[in-house]
Protein backbone atom coordinates (compact mmCIF):
# COMPACT_ATOMS: atom_id res chain seq x y z
CA UNK A 1 0.00 0.00 0.00
CA UNK A 2 1.41 3.59 -0.48
CA UNK A 3 0.13 6.29 1.17
CA UNK A 4 -0.09 10.18 -0.19
CA UNK A 5 0.01 12.65 3.25
CA UNK A 6 -1.27 16.03 2.06
CA UNK A 7 -1.00 19.07 4.65
CA UNK A 8 -2.97 21.95 3.41
CA UNK A 9 -3.65 25.29 5.48
CA UNK A 10 -7.08 26.58 5.29
CA UNK A 11 -8.88 30.31 5.75
CA UNK A 12 -11.98 28.36 7.01
CA UNK A 13 -11.18 24.73 8.02
CA UNK A 14 -15.51 23.98 8.65
CA UNK A 15 -16.04 24.92 4.79
CA UNK A 16 -13.37 22.83 3.23
CA UNK A 17 -14.98 19.79 6.29
CA UNK A 18 -18.21 20.10 4.09
CA UNK A 19 -16.80 19.93 0.91
CA UNK A 20 -14.39 16.81 1.47
CA UNK A 21 -17.25 15.18 3.25
CA UNK A 22 -19.74 15.56 0.05
CA UNK A 23 -17.28 14.98 -2.79
CA UNK A 24 -16.04 12.07 -0.74
CA UNK A 25 -17.78 9.57 -3.08
CA UNK A 26 -17.17 5.56 -4.08
CA UNK A 27 -16.53 7.20 -7.68
CA UNK A 28 -14.48 10.22 -6.99
CA UNK A 29 -12.13 7.82 -4.93
CA UNK A 30 -12.54 4.63 -7.86
CA UNK A 31 -11.49 7.72 -10.04
CA UNK A 32 -8.24 8.54 -8.15
CA UNK A 33 -7.57 4.93 -7.04
CA UNK A 34 -7.79 6.06 -3.60
CA UNK A 35 -8.59 3.06 -1.39
CA UNK A 36 -9.39 4.89 2.03
CA UNK A 37 -8.93 8.64 3.02
CA UNK A 38 -8.67 10.15 6.45
CA UNK A 39 -8.89 13.60 7.22
CA UNK A 40 -7.38 14.85 10.44
CA UNK A 41 -8.24 18.32 12.23
CA UNK A 42 -4.70 20.03 13.34
CA UNK A 43 -5.68 21.24 16.88
CA UNK A 44 -5.52 24.88 17.26
CA UNK A 45 -4.76 25.46 13.55
CA UNK A 46 -6.39 26.13 10.50
CA UNK A 47 -5.16 23.26 8.74
CA UNK A 48 -5.53 19.78 7.91
CA UNK A 49 -3.80 16.36 7.26
CA UNK A 50 -5.18 14.69 4.37
CA UNK A 51 -4.28 10.60 4.08
CA UNK A 52 -5.19 9.29 1.29
CA UNK A 53 -4.20 5.49 0.58
CA UNK A 54 -3.81 3.32 -2.62
CA UNK A 55 -2.94 0.16 -3.96
CA UNK A 56 -0.13 1.20 -6.75
CA UNK A 57 2.55 4.06 -6.57
CA UNK A 58 1.44 5.00 -10.07
CA UNK A 59 -1.82 5.94 -8.52
CA UNK A 60 -0.36 8.19 -6.08
CA UNK A 61 1.33 9.70 -8.12
CA UNK A 62 -0.86 10.67 -10.57
CA UNK A 63 -3.16 11.97 -8.21
CA UNK A 64 -0.27 14.15 -6.46
CA UNK A 65 0.66 15.59 -10.27
CA UNK A 66 -3.39 16.59 -10.30
CA UNK A 67 -3.47 18.01 -6.72
CA UNK A 68 0.00 20.32 -8.10
CA UNK A 69 -1.44 21.49 -11.34
CA UNK A 70 -1.94 25.34 -11.76
CA UNK A 71 -5.92 24.15 -12.58
CA UNK A 72 -6.44 22.49 -9.26
CA UNK A 73 -5.03 25.62 -7.69
CA UNK A 74 -7.39 28.02 -9.36
CA UNK A 75 -10.21 25.90 -7.91
CA UNK A 76 -9.19 25.07 -4.80
CA UNK A 77 -7.90 28.96 -3.85
CA UNK A 78 -11.28 30.62 -3.80
CA UNK A 79 -12.61 27.73 -0.96
CA UNK A 80 -9.50 28.86 1.12
CA UNK A 81 -6.74 27.15 0.29
CA UNK A 82 -3.33 28.68 0.79
CA UNK A 83 -1.05 27.37 -1.14
CA UNK A 84 1.45 25.56 -1.43
CA UNK A 85 0.25 22.28 -0.01
CA UNK A 86 2.88 20.37 1.40
CA UNK A 87 2.64 16.78 -0.88
CA UNK A 88 4.17 13.57 0.01
CA UNK A 89 4.27 9.97 -1.27
CA UNK A 90 5.47 7.23 1.56
CA UNK A 91 4.75 3.03 1.63
CA UNK A 92 5.03 1.13 4.81
CA UNK A 93 8.52 0.17 5.76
Amino acid sequence: MITLFGFITLTEVETFLIHAKASATKEHFEERGIVEQRIYRMVGENRVAIVNTYNTLEAAQRHKAILESPEIEAIMKPFGFQFPMNLWIAEFA
